[in-house]
């Protein structure tokens, strides 16, 4: 029914917007790339958004792209991976949030993001079974 419809779009639009971020990091032809961002903004029946000009520049592109996955996959607990992916948490941490009067709620990460975020632990009992792995930096 309709909840498959919209459940295969998701999946759908994840593997396109995964596809565009392969291409613009791999140093593919970034052209490509933003022509299958454009088919997730407007081949939709929900909403119409503009097409993005296939003249950006790769920096321009990876911005773009970054956007639109924090928009397609909001509230989806994926943005986490991105950040860690992307290596951006000391350019978004410590972050202040705030309720809608302005009063703090939490700050994120108060003494700033620390590389070593990045990574997770590798489990004790996974290096137990091999000597020779070593545990991630900072963990």
């Amino acid at each position: 029914g309709k909840v498959l419809t919209q459940m295969s779009k998701f999946w759908f639009d994840y593997m396109l917007l995964s596809k565009a971020e392969a291409i613009i990091e791999s140093g593919g032809n970034v052209s490509e790339a933003i022509a299958i961002l454009n088919r997730i903004r407007t081949d939709r029946d929900d909403v119409k958004i503009s097409p993005l000009p296939l003249s950006l520049s790769r920096d321009e592109a990876r911005e773009k792209l970054r956007h639109e996955r924090r928009i397609e996959l909001a509230l989806e607990g994926r943005y986490w991976s991105d950040v860690k992916r992307w290596k951006i948490g000391k350019e978004l941490y410590p972050m202040i949030i705030k309720d809608h009067e302005g009063s703090v709620i939490e700050t994120k990460f108060p003494n700033g993001y620390l590389e070593y975020y990045d990574l997770l632990p590798i489990p004790d009992s996974e290096r137990s079974l091999n000597p020779n792995l070593e545990q991630n930096p900072g963990w």
